[in-house]
């Protein structure tokens, strides 16, 4: 998980989960450490939509 993080920023957590080959349900407890000691953060975003 640390590596796909290191590779590129602002990866999503879906696409986290599919770089690091963890199941969606074990990837929570990982990232809450790595959040905790300050390696990785959430931040909310959205997907740019075209409105024309």
């Amino acid at each position: 998980m640390l590596i796909a993080l290191c590779k590129e920023d602002g990866i999503t957590v879906r696409e986290l989960i599919n770089r690091s080959k963890i199941s969606s349900s074990a990837y929570r407890s990982p990232l809450d450490f790595l959040i905790n000691i300050r390696l990785a953060k959430i931040e909310k975003g959205g997907e740019k939509r075209d409105d024309s």
